[in-house]
């Protein structure tokens, strides 16, 4: 099944959008806020929640292989200059919770990305197939910030504890 409902009030842009909820089968998302003018969408402003009872379903539209497990997101998304700042952004897939804070820059090159991460839950290898490694199925706690510049990815302050290991990385990943 599929359905949409809410408010839509258009008169030019600003777009602004109320309780508007899309439902998939049986996942929602809800969404309030306003759109900006394209192309840029300047002003953009979302609060979002979502639910439902397998996220791999949601996956596999979008190609991705995502844990067979009840899922929740919440958060809220804003065009700013730099790029999209995500505040209070929550995923728990069944046990695990992902938190995110932060600006994504521009596509496609993502510079200027700085994005603040907390990763928890019961077994690290429920995301085996989203990053296409064997994963240990432990328990894992994941904190630190990402942060892309022109030819780099920037890891720092990463502290991990899966299982009885504790790591710590700060460092450079080069993309080109």
């Amino acid at each position: 099944t599929f359905s949409v409902s809410g408010g839509v009030h258009w008169e030019g842009f600003p777009v602004t959008i109320k309780q508007l909820e899309i439902t998939v089968g049986d996942s929602t998302l809800s969404a309030d806020g306003v759109l900006g003018a394209p192309p840029e969408m300047t002003g953009s402003d979302f609060s979002l929640h979502g639910k439902g009872p397998d996220l791999s379903a949601v996956g596999a539209l979008a190609g991705i292989g995502l844990p067979r497990e009840s899922y929740s997101v919440k958060g809220r998304v804003v065009r700013v200059e730099e790029g999209l700042e995500v505040q209070d952004f929550e995923l728990r897939v069944g046990s695990t919770l992902v938190t995110v804070d932060g600006i994504v820059g521009e596509p496609p090159s993502h510079t200027g990305t700085t994005l603040s991460v907390h990763a928890e839950g019961p077994n690290l290898a429920l995301f085996d197939r989203l990053v296409g490694a064997n994963l240990p199925g432990q328990a894992f706690v994941i904190d630190g910030r990402l942060a892309k510049e022109e030819q780099a990815f920037q890891l720092q302050d990463i502290n991990a504890h899966i299982g009885d290991t504790d790591l710590r990385v700060d460092g450079s990943l080069r993309t080109g």
